[in-house]
This record gives C-alpha cells, sequence and structure tokens, in this order.
C-alpha cells in the first residue's frame, strides 16, 4: 500500500463499498506482499533449544556457554533503550558473570508469547530461593540466521 493511503470502508444504504482514499473502486486494490519471515540455517534455530541453552548457560556461568548464545557482535540489552547495553561476546560475559546469579539460588518458568520471523517474544517468571525478589520478565530476542541471538532486550520487574 503507498505510504499515506489508507483503506477503509464507506457504508451505503445496500452494501459496502472498498474505497482507496475516498473513492469508490471499481476494480480490485493493489496487492500488498506479505513479510517473508527469515529463514533460519540450522543450529539453535528454533526458541525451545535456544531457551534450553540459556539455562544451561544461567546455571554454569561458564563464558563458553554464555558465548554460544550470541554472535560475536550482538548487543544484549538489560532494559529498553538501555544507554549501556553489553556489546560483543567480551561485555556481555563480563556483564553475566557479575550478575553473580548461582546455579541453585533461582528457578525460572517460561512461555513462548510469539514469534515474527526472527523474532521471539518470551514472558519468564524468575524465583530466587536466597531472599531475593521474584521476577516477571519479558524477552525480546532477535535471531541470527545460524540461530543465534543478535539483539537480546530484557525487562523484569519485582513482584511485590
Amino acid at each position: 500500500m503507498p505510504s499515506g493511503d489508507t483503506l477503509f470502508m464507506v457504508p451505503t444504504l445496500q452494501n459496502v463499498q472498498p474505497t482507496w482514499n475516498g473513492k469508490v473502486q471499481t476494480e480490485a486494490p493493489p496487492t500488498v506482499e506479505p513479510a517473508r519471515s527469515r529463514e533460519y540455517n540450522g543450529g539453535m534455530s528454533d526458541v525451545n533449544s535456544w531457551m534450553d541453552q540459556y539455562e544451561r548457560a544461567w546455571t554454569s556461568n561458564e563464558p563458553d556457554d554464555i558465548r554460544a548464545l550470541f554472535t560475536e557482535d550482538a548487543v544484549y540489552s538489560t532494559r529498553p533503550n538501555s544507554e549501556s547495553p553489553w556489546r560483543g561476546h567480551q561485555e556481555i560475559v563480563e556483564g553475566w558473570t557479575e550478575a553473580g546469579d548461582q546455579p541453585h539460588d533461582w528457578t525460572f518458568e517460561w512461555t513462548l508469547l510469539g514469534q515474527d520471523g526472527d523474532v521471539a517474544f518470551v514472558q519468564g517468571l524468575t524465583t530466587y530461593l536466597n531472599g531475593e525478589p521474584t521476577y516477571d520478565n519479558l524477552w525480546v530476542i532477535r535471531f541470527a540466521p545460524d540461530g543465534r541471538a543478535r539483539e537480546f532486550t530484557e525487562w523484569f520487574m519485582a513482584r511485590e
């Protein structure tokens, strides 16, 4: 659809006529090609596998497990519009390990809310067993063609 043009319906006494920019159409409106989903080339292409690997990395805190999740130039934002996201493997590993989560200090449940092409939306619940708050999480993960994350943005809200 051309930019700025609006397709809407105009009621008449007998039926509803499709219009284009306010003029009754006598022919079919222009077709719009649907967006095409990016095809992954294997690897951790499915969100379930990626999430399993994420939990494994969270449990181990091993730099190789963490790096395996992300492209070399990935951006990890601990909140939307972060002024200082972690960029690249080194910063992601450093930020992750400095958070200090220990393997038996938490439980995590998650649900895939949706996926559109190379973007996945995950809702999570992180329960800390060491007296820290429980957090509701929302993650937006943008995948590279090889199935690793090229962008990761998280929202986390402490429950009261």
